[in-house]
Order: structure tokens, then sequence, then C-alpha cells
């Protein structure tokens, strides 16, 4: 499947600015090395990648939480 550029950028709240994806992808992805100004593209990848993932996973679904008992077992 092609992804294109304006669908990804736009799942993650970004303008066509390199900085902006980088600075992003840093946000979504802290362990990532994205300290020099030209890891602009890897970023981008990483972002592809992230978009990728939520759009096989589908819509997110709801949860609830539950407490654990103070024996360590789940109810």
């Amino acid at each position: 499947e092609v992804v294109r550029p304006q669908d990804w950028k736009r799942h993650h709240g970004l303008s066509r600015d390199k900085e902006q994806a980088r600075r992003r992808a840093i946000e979504l992805c802290p362990e990532a090395p994205l300290t020099r100004k030209k890891d602009h593209n890897r970023a981008e990848a990483i972002l592809i990648s992230l978009y990728g993932g939520a759009r096989r996973r589908g819509p997110p679904i709801k949860t609830t939480t539950t407490r654990m008992p103070r024996n360590g077992s789940a109810t």
C-alpha cells in the first residue's frame, strides 16, 4: 500500500516543515537517534511507520482498568 505524505502528516498534525517532523518523532520516540538537524529523513521514516501501525490496528478500543488486589492477582 502506498502512503501519501499528506495522510501521515495530517495524522501527526504536521505541516511541510521537516524540523517539525523531527521534533514530533523525538516526542513520540525519545530513544531514537535524531539529535542532528539532518536526521529529518529518519524522523519522517519513524512517523510513517507509526502511521502505518496505527492504520493496521484500526480505531482505538476503549478499555477498562482492572484493579489489582493486594495479593497481586487480577479480579
